[in-house]
């Protein structure tokens, strides 16, 4: 009889948007066991990340609505040569 109003998936993936952005480190919401850093940020609310232990690093697409960002608390995991190393290798790709 009533309609319900339902959010709409492209209007949450925007907001997620602004919050994500590239050269970000981030974990998957269902199981944050190995940090990320974003890269190219695709359509549809889509990015790609960067992760790996040796080069060349595997990039893979996820969805942002999937992805949290590293909380100051979590910054410390991604504080070694390894994920520097994936930085620099974003920031090249981007041109930053």
């Amino acid at each position: 009889m009533f309609k319900t109003k339902r959010d709409d998936p492209a209007q949450s993936a925007s907001n997620l948007t602004s919050e994500i952005q590239s050269g970000m480190w981030v974990y998957e919401t269902s199981t944050p066991l190995l940090p990320m850093c974003v890269g190219r940020m695709l359509g549809f609310g889509m990015c790609e990340v960067v992760y790996g232990k040796y080069k060349p690093f595997q990039i893979y697409k996820r969805r942002i609505a999937t992805l949290r960002p590293l909380k100051k608390t979590e910054m410390h995991i991604v504080d070694n040569a390894n994920c520097h190393e994936i930085l620099q290798t974003v920031r090249q790709s981007l041109g930053l």
